[in-house]
C-alpha cells in the first residue's frame, strides 16, 4: 500500500539532481540502502511517545532545485515471523519533522514474510531542502507484542519527485458569498472527500478556516473516526458540545465530514475568507484543497443610515450648523447592523450609544436590537463657541468593531446681534418730513443677523405712544466696516420728540436685542422775524430797535432759534450803504428758544430814509431768513404854525368871534391832531383858560387847520394861544399868545339930507351922519360919502358939498377903524336942478 504526502505550499523546489536509480525518472538521488534495524526492544502499540528505537542519520547532497520533492523508502522484514509489524517511523530532514507514520498510516502495517514490504513516501515541504548538504534522520519503533524482535531492513531510501494519488474534495457548506454574523449565527462547515480506491485510503483530514488569519483548524482521523480541535482553534471560534459528524457512502469511496462552529467577535479577517482542506492518504502523501472566498465574518458594526441631529428651532443640523445657546437638541441614531448588511442586527444588548458634548458624555444607553436610539440634550448657554458633538457605539462585545464615531462640529451662538451707530443722530433736527433712518447691526463672530426679523418702532410725540414694530430692509454688509445696515424711510410730521429704535434676532433665534433709541426733531419751517418799533417816528436819532424771532410757526415745536445767527444791519438816512451784519446788543429768550427778542441801539439820521433789516436761522439749519427792509422814522423837530387868523392886533368884523390857525410838521412825522389845543384870556390881567381841544381838520402829513369859535367877545384886549405835538412825540409846543380885538359892525345913518330932497346946483348940500354908531366904544368910526354921479364927496361925519345937476344916489360908508371887514352903508336919493334964480344959501 502506498501513502503519499502532498507538499502544502504547492510551490516546487528545484534541487540539484544526483545520480538516480537506473530506469526511475522520478529518483533524484539515492540516500541509502540496506539499513538494518534490529528489533531489540518492545514498544507498546499505539504509543509513539514511548522510548524510541534506533536512529539512523545520513547526509546527502542536493545541487539543484527539485519539483515536488519526497523521501521514498521500502521497509522489509529479514526473519520470517508469524507477524512482523512496524509501530511507527519518524522522518526528519535538516532537523525538521517531515512526517509521523504509524501503522494506521500504513494500513495493516504487517509484514508476513521476508518478501513482504511496505513502500513509504513522505513529501518534503518547501524551504526544508537546501542547496548543498542535507541530513536525513529516521527514528523507528517496533513490535505489537513482547515477542516482536524481528529485524527490519530499509533499503532504497531515495529523494524523488512525488506522484500523489487521485483524491478530490468538495465544500458543501458554507457556499461562496455566505456571511457569518458573530454572536448571532452558527456555521456548519461540511466537506466530502473522494478517492479512486477506497475510503480507507484516507489517513486524516485537516480543515482550516481562514488559514491566513484566524487559522481555526480541526482534524478528523479516519481510522478512529475522531475529531480533534487543533491548537488555537477556539481563539476565534466556539464549538457546541455536539459539534462534529462524519459518514461515508455505500460505495466506500466518499467521506462526508461536518463541523458546527460559531465565530467570535475577535475574528481577525475583514472580507471573504478561504477554507483549506488538507488530506493525507495511506501513502502519507498530502493533498491540499483551497476553497477561496467562501465566507465572510463581519465583526464590524455600522448604522443603517445617517445620524439625525435636529435642533428645536433650527431643524435638521449638519457639520458646521449653528445652534442657539439654550436650544434643545434631538439625536436619532438609526438601527445598528453588521457591516455590509442592511437588516441583520446584532443581538439585544450588544450595542449602546454614547452622546458626548465636547469630551463630556451626557447620554449613554442600550440601543435595542433593530431599533433606533434617541436622546435629547440642552445646549449650554454659551456666548460663542465651536463645539463637537460625538455619537458613538460603545459597550460592544470584545473584538467587535464599531462604526467610526459620528462627530458633528456645531457653532454655538448664545448671544443676539449688537447695535452700533444709528441715524438720525440723537438730538438732531431734520429739515424735511421724509426721514431716512438706519442702524448698523452686527452679530460679531456669530451666525449673522436674520434679515427677516429686522424691525423698527417709532415714537409719536403727539400722542406719546410707541407705534407698532414694523419690518425693515437689511442690507448685508451695507454698514460701516463689515456690519449690516437696517434701513427704512419715514414720513413724519413737524415737531420735536420723534424717536426710533430697532430690534432683530440672529439666524439661530437669539434675541430680539433692542437698540437704544435716538430722538430727533422735524423742522421744515424757517424762523419768522417780526421787527418792533419800525415804521414809527422816533423823536431822537438814538433809537432802540427790537425784533421778535420765532421758531416754529403754528402749534408744533421747532428746533428753536439759533441765537448765534441773529444779526442786524442798518441803512442810515443820508447814506447809501448798509452796515455789516452784526450781532444785536442782546438776545433774550421769551419762550425758551422758540421765541427770542433781539435788541440793538442805533444812531439814525433825520427823516424817513432810515432802514433796518434782521436775519436769523433755526437750530435745525433751515435757511437764513432776512426780513424785508423796515423804515425807521426820525423826527426831532416839533410842528410849526403856518398861518393864524385873525392876525394879532387886528379886528375881526364878523358877527361871531373866531380864531383859525394852520399847522404843519413839514417832512416830519406829521401833526398829531389829537394834541392840538388852545387856551384864551379875556384881558391882559386875566388868566388863560384850561387847554381845550380845537376843531381840527386837514391832513396830518400836510396842513392841519384848527378853528375856535370864541363867542361874542368884545373889546380889544382878548388873547389866544395854541399848543400841538407831532406824531413822533415832539412837543407839545406852544404858539402865541395872539391878541384879538373883536367888535360889532358899525351902524350907518344919514341924518341929512333926507331921502328925495331936491336941491339946486347952487346949493351947498349938508351931509350929516348924525345917528351913526358902533357898539365898541373904543372904535373910531370913519365916514365916507359917495355920489353915484359925482363920486367921492368927502369924509367925516358931516360935509358940505355942491352937487351937479341930476338925480344922485348918495352912499354913506361907516367903518370901525380896526381894519376889519365890518362896514355899514346908508343910501338917500337927491335931485339937483339948475336954479331959476340965484338964491342965498340956506342956513342949517
Amino acid at each position: 500500500m502506498t501513502f503519499t504526502l502532498i507538499l502544502l505550499t504547492g510551490i516546487a523546489l528545484v534541487l540539484s539532481l544526483g545520480a538516480g536509480a537506473e530506469g526511475d525518472d522520478d529518483v533524484i538521488t539515492s540516500i541509502d540502502v540496506n539499513f538494518h534495524h534490529l528489533g531489540d526492544h518492545w514498544v507498546p502499540t499505539y504509543q509513539p511517545q514511548s522510548p524510541e528505537g534506533l536512529e539512523y542519520e545520513k547526509d546527502f547532497q542536493v545541487s539543484a532545485d527539485v519539483e515536488n520533492p519526497a523521501i521514498k523508502m521500502w521497509v522489509r522484514g529479514l526473519v520470517p515471523p508469524p507477524n512482523v509489524s512496524i509501530d511507527y517511523v519518524k522522518l526528519w530532514i535538516n532537523g525538521q519533522l517531515l512526517g509521523y507514520i504509524n501503522e494506521y498510516a500504513m494500513g495493516s502495517g504487517s509484514i508476513y514474510d521476508v518478501d513482504d514490504e511496505v513502500e513509504i513516501e513522505v513529501s518534503i515541504e518547501e524551504g526544508i531542502l537546501v542547496t548543498g548538504t542535507n541530513t536525513l534522520k529516521i527514528v523507528t519503533g517496533w513490535g505489537s507484542s513482547p515477542t516482536d524482535r524481528d529485524d527490519i531492513m530499509f533499503w532504497n531510501i531515495r529523494l524523488v519527485r512525488a506522484r500523489p494519488l487521485e483524491i478530490s474534495c468538495n465544500l458543501l457548506s458554507p457556499s461562496p458569498g455566505d456571511v457569518h454574523y458573530p454572536g448571532l449565527d452558527t456555521e456548519r462547515v461540511s466537506i466530502i472527500v473522494w478517492n479512486d480506491r477506497h475510503v480507507d485510503a484516507l489517513q486524516w483530514v485537516r480543515v482550516t478556516v481562514d488559514p491566513d488569519g484566524a487559522n481555526t483548524a480541526f482534524r478528523w482521523t479516519q481510522k478512529t473516526n475522531r475529531f480533534v480541535l487543533e491548537s488555537g482553534a477556539t481563539t476565534h471560534a466556539m464549538f457546541p458540545i455536539a459539534w462534529s459528524s462524519s459518514s461515508k457512502d455505500i460505495l466506500n469511496r466518499t467521506w462526508a465530514i461536518s463541523v458546527d462552529m460559531s465565530f467570535r467577535w475577535t475574528f481577525p479577517t475583514d472580507g471573504p475568507i478561504d477554507i483549506r482542506v488538507d488530506v493525507r492518504d495511506d501513502q502519507t502523501k498530502m493533498h491540499a484543497f483551497v476553497f477561496e472566498e467562501v465566507l465572510e465574518v463581519p465583526t464590524e458594526l455600522e448604522l443603517t443610515g445617517p445620524v439625525m441631529l435636529t435642533a428645536a428651532d433650527q431643524g435638521p443640523l449638519g457639520p458646521g450648523s449653528w445652534v442657539r445657546g439654550g436650544e434643545a437638541l434631538f439625536v436619532t441614531v438609526p438601527p445598528t447592523v453588521y457591516k455590509g448588511s442592511t437588516d441583520v442586527h446584532p443581538p439585544e444588548g450588544a450595542v449602546s450609544i454614547s452622546l458626548l458634548w465636547e469630551e463630556l458624555e451626557v447620554k449613554r444607553s442600550v440601543q435595542n436590537s433593530g431599533g433606533t436610539w434617541s436622546a435629547d440634550w440642552l445646549v449650554p448657554m454659551l456666548a460663542r463657541k465651536t463645539v463637537t458633538l460625538t455619537i458613538e457605539q460603545v459597550d460592544l462585545p470584545m473584538g467587535a468593531g464599531a462604526q467610526p464615531p459620528v462627530r458633528v462640529a456645531l457653532e454655538v451662538d448664545g448671544r443676539g446681534p449688537s447695535w452700533l451707530s444709528m441715524a438720525p443722530p440723537d438730538g438732531e433736527w431734520l429739515l424735511q418730513h421724509t426721514v431716512e433712518a438706519w442702524a448698523d447691526v452686527t452679530d460679531g463672530d456669530g451666525i449673522g443677523v436674520d434679515p427677516f426679523t429686522l424691525e423698527f418702532q417709532v415714537y409719536d410725540p403727539l400722542i406719546e405712544v410707541w407705534g407698532p414694530w414694523t419690518s425693515a430692509r437689511l442690507i448685508l454688509g451695507g454698514g460701516a466696516g463689515s456690519a449690516d445696515r437696517g434701513l427704512t424711510v419715514l414720513v413724519l410730521p413737524e415737531g420735536d420728540g420723534h424717536s426710533i429704535r430697532w430690534r432683530a434676532f440672529d439666524l439661530v433665534g437669539n434675541g430680539p436685542t433692542t437698540s437704544s433709541h435716538v430722538t430727533f426733531g422735524i423742522d421744515v419751517q424757517d424762523v419768522s422775524l417780526e421787527p418792533i418799533s419800525v415804521n414809527e417816528w422816533n423823536r431822537g436819532t438814538v433809537a432802540f430797535l427790537s425784533c421778535i424771532v420765532t421758531d416754529p410757526q403754528g402749534d408744533t415745536e421747532g428746533s428753536g432759534v439759533d441765537i448765534s445767527t441773529v444779526e442786524v444791519s442798518i441803512l442810515v438816512s443820508g447814506t447809501d450803504t448798509w452796515t455789516e451784519w452784526s450781532a444785536p446788543d442782546s438776545v433774550v429768550e421769551v419762550d425758551g428758544l422758540a421765541v427770542v427778542q433781539a435788541t440793538v441801539q442805533v444812531t439814525l439820521g433825520e427823516g424817513g430814509d432810515n432802514y433796518v433789516r434782521w436775519r436769523a436761522r433755526d437750530l435745525a439749519g433751515n435757511l437764513i431768513i432776512v426780513s424785508p427792509p423796515e423804515t425807521l422814522l426820525v423826527d426831532t423837530m416839533p410842528p410849526r404854525m403856518v398861518n393864524h387868523w385873525p392876525r394879532s392886533s387886528t379886528f375881526d368884523m364878523l358877527d361871531e368871534a373866531r380864531a383859525v390857525a394852520t399847522f404843519t410838521d413839514g417832512n416830519g412825522s406829521g401833526v398829531d391832531m389829537d394834541t392840538l389845543e388852545y387856551a384864551i384870556s379875556g384881558g391882559s390881567d386875566s388868566a388863560f383858560s384850561e387847554w381845550t381841544p380845537a376843531i381840527v381838520s386837514g391832513d396830518p402829513d400836510d396842513l392841519v387847520r384848527a378853528e375856535v369859535v370864541l363867542g361874542d367877545l368884545l373889546g380889544h384886549d382878548n388873547w389866544i394861544k395854541w399848543r400841538v405835538s407831532d406824531l413822533a412825540g415832539n412837543g407839545p409846543v406852544e404858539f402865541g399868545a395872539y391878541r384879538l380885538m373883536f367888535n360889532l359892525g358899525p351902524s350907518a345913518v344919514i341924518a341929512s339930507p333926507s331921502d328925495r330932497t331936491s336941491f339946486e346946483t347952487a346949493d351947498v348940500v349938508w351931509f350929516s351922519a348924525a345917528g351913526s354908531s358902533d357898539p365898541d366904544p373904543d372904535d373910531q368910526l370913519s365916514y365916507q360919502w359917495w355920489s353915484d354921479m359925482d363920486g367921492f364927496l368927502g369924509s367925516g361925519p358931516e360935509i358940505r358939498v355942491p352937487l351937479h345937476p341930476g338925480e344922485h344916489r348918495i352912499r354913506l360908508v361907516v367903518e370901525d377903524g380896526q381894519g376889519g371887514d365890518h362896514v355899514d352903508e346908508a343910501f338917500v336919493d337927491l335931485l339937483v336942478v339948475e336954479p331959476a334964480t340965484v338964491k342965498e344959501p340956506v342956513s342949517p
